[in-house]
């Protein structure tokens, strides 16, 4: 402070002794020249300057020189360039069929649901980089945890079990809403409403009508499923992302769940898929048969029926006589049975019979469930080897809730099968004859033991087989401590035979219920039996039933008939045996006497 105040006094005596000396004109003067030198310099230096510019003006020419991009016109540029190529790892199942499938359906669904959206708002292609890389990551956590998943009970039991549930309870609405129906003094039934209330009484107070009738439960629905699948799937720090979470949410409910689900509940979907697959085999007289006497369209019955009677008039006028008589003759009468049963088909219709009437004409199943009525008497291991005939006692078997027994004797049926091809590659390698890589794996041979054993004999298991608690423990040892082989269930599946047939509850339940007639009714048999039994010697009858049998078409001019409750009378006359060659297998139904 004392420098400051020092320093200013100087100034200011300097500036009193200019004053005083050369006084206030010279002062201005000083300052006017000091002024006038700074301009003339600052004046030489621009003139100086624009001589020099102009003359390097006329040496480049017209050369324009730019300046570089600095900042934000930098990373303009750059985006415009488009930036580095993305390569994205296109690998996902191990498979490259498989993943080539993948890759075109995700292409797809990024066309689809994504990109039409998306363009309006960016043209980044980072973010279709990594919606792809999701989604694969998805897509390989999917099959990673399917490989932990045993599919062979679920396709074959579980699966099954549900869809037979489905069309069980729509079978008992539909008797409902026609006994409703019957009845004038009740309001008009409700189909939808009918089926959930009975599958209220099947679950146990769990019922779907709330998904299946609203569309916004539906979507709702859809939606917490995606995000439990999301959970399990996506990778921790994607799931968090809430904002691409709801996208691929969202993208999952409307572009994939809702849209497969309504294509495959499409009825027009359905008869599509029905037709395709059906044009791979060539329709047999059987099916041909079992759709005209269970159509409700009398259209498409008298459709067939005018066909028919243009080829019988063709046929008749070729019948003629000659070589090819008896050709002509068994098609002639092919054909009329054929129009005997849509006549007989149109007639229930027209008489309000909605229900399908299997039963030859002359024949009424309550005089047929009559005690003491001959019946032809299919023996058991003949219905377990035989389509037709098990499809019939399975359905009874349901119907009982028992079917578990069946079920686990045609499981183990597979499952000696399969062992057993094992078990002869595993032979081949110990003479040398297989290599290594060839070699089976006994383990993957005692899983699937051990899946039988816990899907339906064990102690968690519910409903559980009733066998003897010793034999399901010995069982249960071989399985674990023995090695695999493919007789380990045997004394358990002879086991499961006997009781399907001795239990009075189960096959000699069948054999007296309307299943069983409504079986010999679809072989046949029915009609055949009382002609035999009437007059076995009637060669008109044996022809048509050769010619025009629906679901048995070759089965023989002969047939085991005997009493369903009655035991079979000695002292015999003759012998009737009956075999079935087209319904699942060549099977003899044995040979019994009867008076």
């Amino acid at each position: 402070m004392a420098l400051w105040s020092r320093s200013t006094s100087w100034v200011v005596l300097g500036i009193a002794f200019v004053l005083t000396t050369f006084g206030p004109v010279s002062f201005l003067w000083l300052i006017l020249c000091g002024f006038s030198f700074i301009v003339g310099a600052l004046v030489m230096l621009f003139q100086h300057g624009r001589a020099k510019g102009q003359t390097w003006w006329r040496e480049s020419g017209s050369m324009k020189v730019s300046f570089p991009p600095m900042g934000l016109p930098l990373l303009v540029e750059d985006l415009r360039r488009g930036g580095k190529k993305i390569k994205a790892d296109k690998r996902m199942t191990g498979s490259s069929i498989i993943d080539e499938v993948l890759q075109e359906v995700l292409d797809y669904t990024y066309r689809d649901y994504i990109h039409s959206w998306y363009r309006r708002i960016s043209d980044d292609e980072k973010f279709r980089y990594d919606m792809r890389m999701t989604l694969q990551r998805v897509i390989i956590a999917l099959s990673e945890r399917a490989k932990d998943v045993d599919l062979v009970p679920y396709l074959t039991t579980y699966l099954v079990d549900d869809f037979a549930s489905h069309i069980k309870l729509y079978r008992q609405a539909l008797e409902r809403v026609k006994a409703h129906q019957k009845d004038d003094t009740k309001p008009p039934p409700d189909l939808e409403a009918i089926f959930f209330d009975l599958e209220t009484e099947m679950e146990k107070n769990l019922c779907r009508d709330a998904i299946c009738l609203s569309d916004e439960s539906e979507r709702q629905y859809l939606q917490d499923l995606s995000e439990a699948l999301l959970f399990l799937l996506l990778p921790p720090e994607d799931f968090h992302n809430k904002p691409f979470r709801y996208i691929v949410r969202e993208v999952l409910v409307n572009g994939v769940f809702l849209p497969t689900f309504n294509l495959i509940s499409d009825p027009d979907y359905i008869n599509q898929a029905i037709c395709s697959l059906c044009g791979e085999a060539p329709l047999t007289n059987d099916c041909f048969l079992l759709t005209l006497k269970t159509t409700d369209s009398v259209d498409e019955l008298e459709a067939v029926k005018e066909k028919v009677d243009l080829d019988i008039a063709r046929q008749r006028s070729k019948d003629s006589g000659g070589e090819d008589d008896v050709a002509v003759k068994r098609q002639l009468s092919s054909l009329l049975y054929v129009k005997g049963v849509c006549e007989k088909r149109i007639q229930q219709l027209h008489d309000g019979l909605d229900e399908p009437d299997l039963l030859p004409v002359g024949l009424d199943m309550n005089k047929l469930m009559v005690p003491g009525h001959r019946l032809y008497s299919l023996p058991f291991d003949g219905v377990l080897h035989n389509n037709v005939a098990l499809s019939y006692f399975l359905e009874f078997m349901t119907s009982i809730g028992a079917q578990g027994y069946i079920f686990f004797y045609l499981t183990v049926e597979g499952y000696r099968v399969s062992t057993e091809q094992q078990m002869s590659v595993a032979l081949l390698a110990e003479d040398g004859s297989t290599s290594h890589a060839e070699m089976p794996d006994l383990e993957m041979v005692r899983d699937a033991a051990i899946s039988i054993y816990n899907q339906y004999l064990s102690e968690k298991v519910s409903p559980r087989l009733s066998i003897d608690a010793p034999m399901v423990k010995v069982l249960r040892d071989r399985i674990y401590y023995d090695q695999p082989t493919e007789t380990v269930f045997d004394e358990v599946q002879a086991r499961v035979w006997d009781i399907l047939q001795d239990n009075p509850k189960y096959f000699p339940a069948f054999r007296k219920s309307q299943l069983y007639i409504k079986l010999l009714a679809e072989l046949d048999l029915l009609k055949e039996g009382a002609t035999r039994l009437d007059d076995c010697d009637n060669d008109s009858d044996s022809s048509r039933s050769s010619d025009h049998r629906g679901s048995a078409e070759d089965l023989l001019s002969s047939g085991e008939s005997s009493s369903s409750n009655e035991p079979t009378a000695k002292g015999s006359d003759y012998t009737l045996t009956a075999h079935i060659s087209t319904t699942g297998g060549d099977i003899s139904w044995g040979e019994h006497a009867y008076d």
